[in-house]
Parts: C-alpha cells; sequence; structure tokens
C-alpha cells in the first residue's frame, strides 16, 4: 500500500514536460518531496530517510559502546566484613571493651576488610595477614564467631568447599568474624608495637635541647634536669647540626661535661 502510494505521489511530482532526462537537483527534489508527502499522510509508519539514517547511526554508535559497559559490568564483587584480631591463644569469649582498646594499641583488635566473593580460603588468609601482619608469628590462626548476644567463641567449621569467602559471609551473617592464634601469643608491650613506617611529630626539650618524639617528651622532661643540660646539649649539638649553637655556648657545654 505505502509503495503504491509513493509512486503515485511521485508521478504527480514529475515536470510535466516528459523530458526522459532528468536533472540530479530534480531527482532529489523530487525524492525529498514525495517523503515529506508520505511524512504527512502516514506519520506512524513512515520517516524520512534522514530520519532512518540518524536512527540506525545511533543504534551503530551505541553498539560500539557495548563492550564498555560490559566491562564494567564484570568487575568483582567484595564482600566486607569486620574482622577481629585476639592476642591470646587460648582465650574463649570475646574481648571488653578494655581489651579492644589494649588490642588496637597492639595493631590487633577490630578492622574492616574487603575481600572478593569468589576468594577461597587461602586468600582470605593472605588478605586478613595483611590486614595484621603480626599474625605471621602466631603459627597459624583460626576463624572464630560468636553467637548474637553471647561472648562465648565458637571455631567456624569449614563448609564442603573450605572457608570460602561466600561460606563465610552466609556462616555468620553481619556478624564479627574473630581470628584467633594458635601456638603464639600476640603479646601487647609497646615494645613489640613496630613503628618504623610511622612519622611522628618531635619537639626540643627546653631543659637539655635534645629532640625526643612527642611520645616520649613527658617521661623525658620528668626526669630531665639543670645537671646534665649541659651534656645533653653538647651531644645533642654533634649529633644534630641543624641546632643553632654559639661557639661560646659550645665551649660552655664542653665545661659542664668536665
Amino acid at each position: 500500500m505505502l509503495s503504491r502510494a509513493a509512486e503515485r505521489l511521485s508521478t504527480n511530482i514529475e515536470s510535466p514536460s516528459g523530458s526522459s532526462q532528468t536533472s540530479p537537483a530534480a531527482t532529489n527534489n523530487v525524492s525529498s518531496r514525495v517523503d515529506s508527502e508520505l511524512t504527512a499522510l502516514f506519520p506512524h509508519h513512515f520517516q524520512p530517510s534522514t530520519s532512518r539514517n540518524t536512527t540506525f547511526d545511533l543504534r551503530r554508535s551505541r553498539k560500539r559502546k557495548a563492550p564498555e559497559v560490559s566491562s564494567k559490568a564484570k568487575k568483582k564483587k567484595t564482600i566486607v566484613r569486620k574482622f577481629v584480631c585476639l592476642s591470646d591463644k587460648d582465650q574463649l569469649e570475646t574481648p571488653d571493651a578494655e581489651d579492644q582498646r589494649e588490642l588496637l594499641m597492639a595493631g590487633l583488635g577490630e578492622t574492616k576488610i574487603s575481600i572478593p566473593e569468589e576468594s577461597t580460603e587461602m586468600e582470605i588468609r593472605d588478605l586478613v595477614t595483611e590486614s595484621f601482619p603480626r599474625l605471621q608469628e602466631a603459627g597459624g590462626f583460626e576463624f572464630m564467631y560468636a553467637e548474637t548476644r553471647k561472648r562465648d567463641l565458637h571455631v567456624i567449621p569449614p563448609g564442603p568447599n573450605g572457608l570460602t569467602m561466600k561460606y563465610l559471609a552466609t556462616f555468620i551473617g553481619q556478624g564479627k568474624i574473630f581470628v584467633r592464634p594458635i601456638q603464639e601469643d600476640l603479646a601487647l608491650e609497646s615494645n613489640h608495637i613496630s613503628q618504623t613506617n610511622v612519622l611522628v611529630k618531635q619537639e626540643r626539650c627546653k631543659r637539655c635541647h635534645a629532640l625526643l618524639d612527642v611520645y616520649d617528651l613527658r617521661a623525658h622532661y620528668a626526669v630531665c634536669s639543670q645537671e646534665n643540660s649541659g651534656k645533653a646539649a653538647y651531644l645533642a649539638f654533634r649529633n644534630n647540626m641543624k641546632w643553632g649553637c654559639s661557639s661560646v655556648n659550645l665551649m660552655h657545654a664542653r665545661y659542664c661535661i668536665i
């Protein structure tokens, strides 16, 4: 039906001269008029050629962008859970508030870890060790859980495929996963805490001019006195050339040592 209508419109629009040769401009003009007439008569069934081309180009451009969308869709899904690293290899209850503070100061305690959903038990253990490096001293560790509103700890039994992340997330729900050392306790004393990668603010003692970490400054200031200030000042001058000291002060420091 549409084709017959197009033929009739084309016949009516042709030049009355009846010439068999038609210029390209005239042909394009006739084609555009046919498109406009068909669009007016059948707006729901016909679109001009330019509109069709535009629609085709849009579809083609969308197909070209499809791989980018699919790559984003393949991004690995992760599961975030709270892990609590304990220090006592024989601990049977969840730590109270005071214990949690001590664990935190020792680089243990509670932290959130984001783990890929498809992770195996070995991959989970590696990520947990990265979050708690001191677990390397434990001689192995085990995962535990506590029932809601109870403090008793229980070892999480392995599933059909071991302790996979999907299994752990399903087993504990939104609860915490407790990590308990097996062979060795993890000491909580401050001298076991490694701070080699930690930048600490330093200040000079106003009595002896020694440069100290702010964590040690108060204890040092309590025992520092004017009697040893000369020796400490001279040693500080030798060890830190940035400390401003005149030759008179340096000679005074040497005199105090004698």
